[in-house]
């Protein structure tokens, strides 16, 4: 995923909502979007419907665990909803000082994985 894709799909806005509840400071979220920015093609997964579950929930922890981003987002449309929930089952209980949260509507999912500050 692009920048220009993460922003105008609407997940820029819905990170930083997420990052209020596990973020200490308006400079801590400064910091995370910015990383996030930065990183936004290490950071950000977007799931098909046709992906492997188990492969690119393996992925997602192999990056969190060896990059440690201040957060991680995974993305899907409506159609991969199945998907993107059996990778959130795999992942659950994996990443100690991170929240978790997902956000669903009627187009899209989208799990952010913040780094407690």
């Amino acid at each position: 995923m692009h920048i220009a894709e993460y922003v105008s799909s609407n997940i820029l806005s819905k990170y930083i909502a997420s990052l209020i509840d596990s973020t200490s400071s308006a400079a801590d979220i400064t910091i995370k979007v910015e990383g996030i920015l930065k990183n936004v093609e290490r950071d950000v997964v977007f799931i098909k419907n046709t992906d492997n579950a188990k492969e690119k929930a393996d992925t997602i922890k192999n990056r969190i665990n060896t990059n440690v981003p201040g957060s991680f987002i995974i993305a899907s449309t409506r159609k991969a909803s199945k998907i993107h929930n059996k990778i959130l089952k795999l992942l659950e209980n994996k990443f100690e000082g991170y929240t978790i949260a997902t956000n669903n509507d009627d187009i899209e999912m989208v799990t952010f994985i913040n780094k407690i500050s």
